[in-house]
């Protein structure tokens, strides 16, 4: 056992791996004030302490600050700290291939792991604060509750199964994981702040089973095409900015309808997702049968199943109605005018694919691929 008292004049405490210490089985560093520092330092690139069970206190792992090797230079290739049970503070590791800590079922603190190839936390239960920074591969199976799980710049990670099974969570963010396509957040119904940023997610499906989210942020996500899930959720916050393929947003109003919403920012998305005002007009449906105007290949008359027969653009309820195979063609102060809304400037692309050109009530222009007359 090592117990490292107080002494105000000490900045650092050290230990240095060797044959005496193999069997070590508990370190005391409740006492550390905040400026000192604890060290554990091995002559080679393992760290092994194989009967270590407790720690007391924080414990900073680190290959270049606090868990080192003798031999600055050296990249630990794997810490083991297999038979640990509970910390009751900190646990930090950062610059190794693997990292092992199977038996750790509880952390009052927090685990921050940077800079790391492999992590296995299996065994662990709950924590206070999980933070993931530059992770390839994390094994954590039994994961049930937690305060705040932040995954930061891991553009390797693609795999985030290890939160499938949490049922008590308050805070969640994803910061540039672009390889991440899918979150199952399993049996978790409600959080207090969900945040998403660089991602590839194409859906918020996940939240489909969840009925209070707080605050809900999504930044770049370039390959998000569907926020319906909003619906279900009561939240205060909402933020959507800059998933360039999110066309369709007509989901908003309806969460904003049915929330006290006290802060709303939508920007720098697609077509008809750009701001409040662009949503509201996208969403216009005159027929009422399900489908937004700007969709919608039969406009003034109901069509839910937008059946096209000849493949115009046009909806076959519309090919007989008075009007819809006539517009007016005006010259005479060099303008072409087309009152029917359904009709529209028809081009012939390079590959001689044709497409009809519309706009919507806000003047936005749209395009839609039908047969070439």
């Amino acid at each position: 056992e090592v117990v490292v008292g107080t002494f105000p004049f000490v900045e650092t405490f050290s230990i240095s791996q060797n044959e005496q210490l193999e069997e070590l089985t508990q370190i005391d560093i409740d006492s550390l004030h905040p400026n000192q520092s604890f060290l554990i330092e091995s002559n080679s690139s393992n760290i092994d302490f194989p009967y270590l069970t407790w720690i007391g206190g924080t414990l900073t792992c680190s290959a270049i600050s606090s868990f080192r090797t003798i031999d600055p230079s050296l990249y630990i290739d794997e810490i083991n700290l297999s038979m640990i049970q509970t910390v009751d503070g900190s646990l930090s590791i950062s610059q190794t291939n693997n990292a092992s800590i199977e038996d750790l079922t509880h952390v009052n603190g927090s685990i921050s792991v940077s800079n790391a190839t492999n992590v296995s936390l299996d065994a662990l239960t709950f924590v206070e604060e999980l933070r993931l920074s530059n992770v390839s591969q994390v094994f954590i199976t039994d994961l049930q509750s937690g305060n705040d799980i932040s995954i930061f710049d891991s553009e390797e990670l693609n795999n985030v199964d290890f939160l499938s099974n949490i049922t008590n969570l308050n805070r969640l963010v994803f910061f540039n994981t672009p390889s991440v396509s899918e979150i199952n957040l399993g049996p978790l119904n409600q959080i207090q702040q969900l945040g998403l940023d660089r991602m590839s997610i194409t859906s918020l499906d996940f939240l489909n089973d969840f009925n209070f989210v707080g605050i809900l942020t999504l930044r770049n996500l370039d390959r998000l095409t569907n926020i319906d899930a909003i619906t279900n959720v009561v939240g205060t916050t909402l933020t959507i900015n800059s998933c360039p393929l999110l066309k369709e947003c007509c989901s908003i109003p309806e969460y904003l309808a049915n929330n006290f919403v006290e802060t709303f920012r939508i920007q720098d998305n697609g077509i008809g997702c750009s701001s409040y005002f662009e949503v509201i007009n996208d969403c216009n449906d005159i027929d009422s049968d399900g489908i937004i105007d700007r969709l919608d290949n039969c406009p003034n008359v109901a069509n839910e199943s937008q059946t096209d027969s000849n493949e115009n653009g046009i909806g076959d309820n519309c090919e007989n109605t008075s009007g819809s195979d006539e517009s007016i063609l005006e010259l005479e102060s060099s303008d072409i005018v087309i009152e029917n809304s359904a009709r529209g400037v028809v081009l012939k692309s390079s590959d001689g694919s044709c497409f009809r050109l519309t706009i919507d009530n806000l003047g936005q222009i749209s395009s839609r691929k039908i047969s070439c007359p």
